[in-house]
């Protein structure tokens, strides 16, 4: 749902016998009579608003999210207006069910189309809606537009795919493309066709917080043949003592809060969403069909290898940015160490062997650790030092958290690293210690630092910068950025000599790890896949923020403002948001729970900003497009190993790139950075 209302009349009651006692699959129309049977808590969900609210209002790109600048396909989306009229329909008796209102709600922050902004609820945790039928998008000889096509289910992961004699023209009476970019519109990725290759290749293409397909799919050939398919729900959760919707809600659903074990630096939805996949290759064992000359891998994460295929040419496969976990009482650890010291492995052994040239695939890589990516980048570029400049909304709420911290870290600021460290815990953002100015000078205050500084119609922090040597940096996080970077040796491979590859299915982490490796080291990008258009396409689709803000934490935040302040002053916050949000029970009784025990809710607290620009525009809003694009072909949807060796040969072995695809004034080798061979 976007800006209707819901139907009038919520479907019949689902029957206790047609309720599954164990996870199995069900007929999707089902599974939506279950859901929708389920009543509305209209008490509870008026505070849940004010509550959301709240927290949304620490999103960085409020402004920009209601009026894109131009020349990028998003839909201008009022989110704190949104938020009103949905409230106002609760009020006057638009919903009839909590499904309806729940993915209403749902569905505004998903407008947004940011990867950081997402609000999970616990109704549409219960079941994913999926459909019947595996699509791929095929160019039959990689410069053509590609068609779609149907194929058979996978029986092994090592199995072909066998594609249907004649391309699909149809999908439930719509054109076939049409339909696809509306099935994969709620995707919280900013760009059209990214989200297109997150749609397809997976198996059902399962819909985004279970966003209800209908009850069948009818997919109609080119050779006037259709075929009708039911569409399917998977539970989720068991249906124990689950007979009516009221015994739904009450099992199911508004449960207690949860007490988290850890705050951790990717979200379950980053890390979970459909679109990884094995178009990507993220399996990170040796691939078959390529000969190896040398192989590494960091578990699933990394994967550095020489190929006979590529004399001169080492790759470094990265599908995240977080770390293997390590079994360990009383918790499991990340091992940030040894992703780490797989790179410099990788790196050394590259030297040795006389590598001169890297192909960096990230496909399907949507973030992880900024700490792990910032190495990644100083390892591969060691005379350089990287660059990630933030600001943040500033707003009231953020003004008194801000100011209280910062003044606790100046109070302290006569401690020792390690015990300020453990002072600040996670609020390194207003430590004023180690963070700068854009030209390298301290702050001399947090007024100075929060501003607030009026653009683009709304309100910000001053551009800052993390002091990323600060040894607080490494004591506080437990990662020192600079480990295992190797001046003395140099970088391996130097300006021209590297490329990145990735599908638009890159944010968060990615994202920064690219903008760096293309503005500070000119590299270009190749992008594959996409809607079927000979055009550019972007080689980032994902989130572009550079700070995922978690309920937790923000929580966190404001019950140490709290803290920190004089009882008058706690007195006259009592009705503002800040006060609603650390007393907020509602929203974390009725959002879905991450596998860490985390709560599904969160903002991107910080923009992201490009080195230099005068108009401080969020990198989430400015187009960049990719230097090349690639189609697929059936071979390298059999084989997405062989993808980088296309990579390269249109980067350096003179293969022509998708016509109409190169040149844009945004990509890398337009922005007068000179790289390997030209396009045109």
């Amino acid at each position: 749902m976007r800006s209707t209302p819901p139907d009038a009349e919520p479907p019949d009651a689902v029957t206790p016998e047609a309720v599954p006692l164990s996870p199995k699959t069900l007929n999707a129309e089902l599974a939506f009579k279950c859901l929708s049977s389920v009543p509305l808590d209209k008490a509870g969900n008026l505070v849940l608003i004010d509550e959301i609210r709240a927290f949304v209002e620490f999103q960085s790109t409020l402004a920009y999210i209601k009026d894109p600048p131009p020349l990028l396909e998003r839909e201008p989306v009022d989110i704190l207006a949104e938020l009103k009229r949905i409230k106002d329909w609760i009020r006057n008796g638009v919903f009839l069910d909590e499904w309806s209102f729940q993915t209403a709600l749902q569905s505004i922050l998903n407008k947004a189309h940011d990867g950081h902004l997402a609000f999970l609820p616990d109704i549409a945790d219960v079941f994913v809606f999926r459909r019947n039928v595996t699509l791929l998008s095929v160019s039959l000889d990689g410069f053509e537009l590609p068609r779609i096509y149907t194929a058979e289910t996978l029986l092994s992961k090592d199995s072909p795919y066998v594609l249907s004699q004649s391309p699909v023209t149809m999908i439930n009476g719509m054109d076939v493309n049409e339909f696809l970019e509306e099935s994969a519109y709620d995707y919280r990725l900013h760009d059209p066709d990214a989200r297109f290759n997150a749609l397809l290749r997976t198996e059902g293409f399962p819909q985004p917080g279970s966003r209800y397909p209908g009850a069948s799919t009818n997919i109609t050939y080119e050779n006037g043949t259709s075929v009708l398919s039911v569409n399917l729900a998977i539970p989720l959760r068991s249906f124990e003592n689950v007979v009516d919707g009221k015994s739904f809600f009450k099992n199911l659903l508004d449960q207690k809060p949860l007490k988290t074990k850890s705050v951790h630096l990717t979200s379950d939805l980053e890390r979970n969403e459909p679109f990884k996949r094995s178009l990507a290759g993220n399996d990170s064992s040796p691939i078959q069909g390529l000969n190896y000359t040398y192989s590494v891998n960091h578990g699933n994460a990394l994967h550095g290898y020489h190929v006979d295929e590529l004399n001169d040419t080492a790759i470094l496969q990265i599908t995240t940015f977080c770390a293997e976990t390590i079994p360990q009482w009383p918790y499991p650890q990340t091992d940030e160490d040894g992703f780490m010291s797989t790179i410099a492995k990788f790196l050394d052994t590259s030297y040795a062997a006389g590598k001169s040239r890297l192909v960096l695939d990230l496909r399907g890589n949507m973030g992880g650790s900024v700490l792990l990516g910032l190495n990644t980048f100083w390892q591969i570029i060691p005379d350089t030092a990287p660059i990630l400049t933030t600001r943040f909304r500033a707003h009231a709420a953020m003004g008194i958290i801000g100011r209280e911290i910062s003044q606790e870290y100046q109070r302290n600021g006569t401690f020792s690293g390690d015990q300020r460290a453990k002072a600040g815990d996670m609020f390194e953002d207003f430590d004023l210690n180690i963070t700068r100015k854009t030209n390298g000078k301290p702050f001399s205050s947090w007024k100075e630092r929060f501003g607030p500084y009026p653009l683009y119609e709304d309100y910000f922090s001053a551009p800052a910068r993390t002091n990323w040597q600060d040894p607080t940096v490494r004591l506080r996080s437990f990662i020192d950025p600079k480990s295992y970077v190797n001046e003395t040796r140099g970088p391996v491979f130097h300006s021209g000599q590297i490329v990145l590859l990735t599908d638009g299915i890159c944010g968060s982490t990615c994202a920064i790890f690219s903008e760096m490796m293309k503005t500070q080291a000119g590299a270009p990008h190749v992008a594959i896949g996409g809607r079927p258009r000979l055009a550019p396409m972007q080689a980032v689709g994902g989130v572009k923020g550079a700070e995922l803000g978690r309920a937790v934490v923000l929580q966190r935040f404001a019950e140490h403002a709290f803290k920190l302040e004089d009882p008058d002053d706690r007195l006259a916050w009592r009705n503002t948001s800040l006060a609603t949000i650390k007393n907020a029970t509602q929203i974390f009784r009725r959002v879905a729970l991450g596998s860490g025990g985390d709560p599904e809710l969160f903002v991107n607290l910080a923009d992201h900003l490009r080195q230099n620009d005068t108009s401080q525009t969020p990198l989430e809003f400015v187009y960049e497009a990719a230097d090349c694009r690639i189609f697929y072909t059936e071979e390298l949807l059999n084989h997405p190993d062989k993808v980088p060796l296309v990579a390269y040969n249109v980067t350096w072995g003179g293969r022509d790139c998708v016509h109409n695809s190169t040149g844009h004034p945004s990509a890398a080798s337009r922005a007068g950075v000179p790289w390997g061979v030209p396009w045109e």
